[in-house]
């Protein structure tokens, strides 16, 4: 008679399409799925806070990919656990059969430990999964952060900039804040942390206005490319960047009128164009009543300009 799992357990996902709350890892489009879908898992490092599902996505990883699954946490393993595990995923490679690794709790690992996935990663012994909670800016090295893919799975914080964002500015500050509590309390304490951002992220005024600006300002740079800055913006410390014009003409802002000089940032050779449109929503109708006051002035100093 099989012994009864914990609840948690027999909750957990089956399939990555019963993973919610990452659609934009494993939904239809998301990287995970296109991923697979090519056939190139490439190594991953999973950055997010507890119970969001990082070692729930890593094992039907390796069930969908067709991967064996090993895992190891960092808190209990050392080098003799992480060199049998290279070892035995070398043996499956010579059968024809690949090793998914995932290493929880990765940044725990010191930088000798973490050196020693390097060689394992780049000949392809493993696919290596690292879960963190941790920034891995700061608590991975560079050179297994340059060989990995780092994906945030950070749900709350996410919702909280990309369906809220400034229709109301303190949801990310109430979404990270209740991070750090839970982090700091744990669990039950830092549960009730948790609820009260929930709260107040699903009665928070919603918005995607800024997402979508991202995204087109995004596809403008990669449709212009690398155009220069207008000379007058730029800086001259040098007499031969003087001689090029640079800084000639530049409005400082503090000095002009309502402080605001109206002055074209934009690259030469591109036309002005709005990427950020704010509802009249939350905090953002006051965005867009500042955005049509400069529009305004803008327009008012263009008109009072003498015609060339």
């Amino acid at each position: 008679m099989d012994r009864p799992a914990p609840l948690a357990d027999r909750l957990r996902p089956r399939t990555l399409e019963e993973v919610v709350g990452q659609d934009h890892l494993v939904g239809p489009q998301g990287t995970l799925s296109r991923m697979l879908a090519r056939g190139s898992l490439a190594s991953l490092i999973l950055w997010g806070p507890p119970g969001v599902g990082k070692t729930t996505i890593a094992r039907l990883l390796a069930e969908r990919a067709g991967l064996h699954f090993v895992q190891l946490s960092a808190v209990f393993s050392g080098v003799a656990d992480l060199k049998r595990a290279f070892e035995q995923a070398a043996q499956r490679r010579a059968e024809g059969q690949g090793t998914l690794l995932f290493i929880d709790e990765i940044h725990r690992f010191n930088r000798a430990q973490q050196d020693g996935f390097l060689p394992v990663v780049e000949n392809g012994t493993v696919t290596l999964v690292g879960a963190t909670t941790e920034n891995p800016s700061f608590a991975l090295i560079g050179a297994l952060l340059s060989r990995c893919q780092v994906l945030v799975l950070r749900r709350l914080v996410r919702l909280a900039s990309e369906d809220i964002g400034l229709a109301d500015p303190q949801a990310l500050v109430q979404a990270m804040t209740a991070w750090q509590v839970y982090e700091r309390l744990g669990s039950p304490e830092g549960e009730l942390a948790i609820a009260q951002c929930v709260v107040y992220l699903a009665t928070a005024p919603k918005s995607n206005a800024l997402y979508k600006a991202l995204g087109a300002a995004q596809g403008a740079a990669r449709g212009t490319g690398s155009l220069m800055p207008p000379a007058h913006i730029l800086n001259a410390p040098t007499k031969m960047m003087q001689q090029l014009g640079y800084g000639a003409g530049y409005a400082y802002d503090h000095e002009t009128e309502d402080a605001f000089s109206g002055q074209n940032y934009f690259p030469d050779g591109m036309e002005r164009r709005q990427f950020y449109t704010p509802p009249e929503r939350g905090f953002e109708r006051e965005v867009a009543k500042r955005l049509a006051y400069w529009s305004k002035l803008r327009q008012n100093r263009a008109s009072q300009e003498p015609t060339p």
